[in-house]
């Protein structure tokens, strides 16, 4: 497992690199599909899945399942609202692009 420092460098490694989108996504969902990842980290993470949500590539399963998960997370934080406008923005690109 990666301590809290790892998964924050690899977290800013993957979102500075943006020619690798699919590469960016899986690292991303990594850190935040660990369960040891602290819920700061999470919140970052469930916002750059969100960051990385794209009109022209589609969105991985694991990727919404991801939000839809962190939706109905135990924890009162920020990561429930995070991955509500997450699954907002899920939605909001597919009706749009079906609408094309």
């Amino acid at each position: 497992m990666m301590n809290v420092f790892e998964q924050w460098a690899t977290l800013l490694l993957f979102l500075s690199i943006s020619d690798h989108q699919g590469l960016q996504t899986q690292a991303v969902l990594k850190i935040a599909n660990d369960s040891e990842t602290h819920w700061r980290y999470a919140i970052v993470a469930v916002r750059a899945l969100r960051a990385l949500l794209r009109r022209d590539v589609p969105n991985s399963p694991s990727h919404v399942r991801l939000f839809l998960e962190k939706a109905c997370d135990s924890d009162p934080s920020m990561v429930r609202y995070c991955a509500l406008l997450g699954c907002r923005n899920s939605l909001k690109l597919l009706v749009t692009i079906s609408a094309m």
